[in-house]
């Protein structure tokens, strides 16, 4: 599913695809920024409670926590901000996927989502 797409914003869009199903068909409201440049993909209103979402997706089950970018030129590399948003929505290849709280790991690079600890995040 995912790595039949190259280009990683493709991935991107797919993730938030999932995302947006998954939390429609449980009874939220979705919203989505105007731009790309916030440290979140949407916004879900959760029992009247508006929460931040920032959506990863990866070809294994491993998800890059970071954000990167650049060009020929330069390459960032930002590390993950617990503070930006208040849930990770993480998909991979299998078509499995997690909704974890931010407050629920301490990692800014990347996160194992098959780990035991992430069991009761994992989504039907």
């Amino acid at each position: 599913m995912l790595k039949e797409h190259k280009n990683s914003k493709v991935k991107g869009t797919v993730g938030l695809g999932h995302a947006i199903a998954y939390f429609t068909r449980m009874g939220m409201t979705v919203a989505l920024p105007l731009n790309d440049s916030q440290s979140y993909d949407l916004i879900i209103d959760e029992n009247g409670c508006l929460k931040k979402v920032q959506v990863k997706t990866s070809t294994n089950e491993t998800i890059g926590l970071r954000t990167t970018g650049g060009n020929q030129s330069f390459h960032t590399a930002k590390l993950f901000n617990h503070a930006s948003c208040d849930y990770v929505y993480a998909l991979i290849e299998t078509g499995e996927s997690w909704l974890i709280p931010t407050n629920k790991f301490t990692n800014v690079n990347g996160l194992k989502v098959t780990d035991k600890k992430y069991d009761s995040y994992k989504l039907i």
